[in-house]
């Protein structure tokens, strides 16, 4: 009776301590589970799935300041007048702010020709979110106990993160 070969132990190409048993579906590099993502037609590596998603991504660090200034200073804006005409109401919160936030964005992402960069969201939201609570904390103090106030703020912080998304 013969005794079965014992299958061959192949390792991450990343991570080499780790045992691996899948293969990049386009590279056909080894990688263990931390190291996949799935695509809709197998699994495929990180390096690959970023070089895929760079088709989406054309900013420049110009553009992501282009697109961080106009969002702090267009919800400043609108907080501002928000703000200084008691707008901030529960209609107002609920249906101004992401309509306000996603207005700001689009300008923003027009400014640039439409170029997003790999964090467009994350720097027009932490500045719409910057520009919306320093005019609240500077300007309109007396909005700082309301709930519908701040709720306005992260409904037009939520809009801003909204447009600038990739939708695939």
């Amino acid at each position: 009776m013969s005794v079965p070969a014992a299958e061959e132990v192949t390792f991450c190409a990343k991570h080499p301590e780790r045992e691996a048993s899948l293969r990049c579906i386009r590279c056909d590099r080894l990688m263990c589970t931390d190291c996949l993502v799935r695509a809709p037609t197998g699994y495929i590596c990180k390096e690959c799935a970023r070089r895929a998603d760079d088709k989406f991504f054309h900013g420049t660090s110009r553009d992501y300041g282009v697109q961080g200034a106009v969002c702090l200073a267009g919800t400043a804006l609108a907080t501002a007048l928000v703000g200084s005409t008691g707008l901030s109401t529960f209609f107002f919160a609920l249906f101004l702010g992401p309509l306000l936030g996603g207005a700001v964005a689009e300008l923003a992402l027009r400014l640039t020709g439409r170029r997003r960069g790999r964090y467009s969201d994350r720097v027009g939201t932490g500045a719409a979110a910057a520009g919306a609570v320093l005019v609240t904390l500077v300007v309109l103090p007396y909005f700082l106990g309301s709930v519908w106030h701040w709720i306005f703020v992260a409904l037009l912080a939520a809009g801003v993160y909204g447009r600038f998304q990739v939708r695939i």
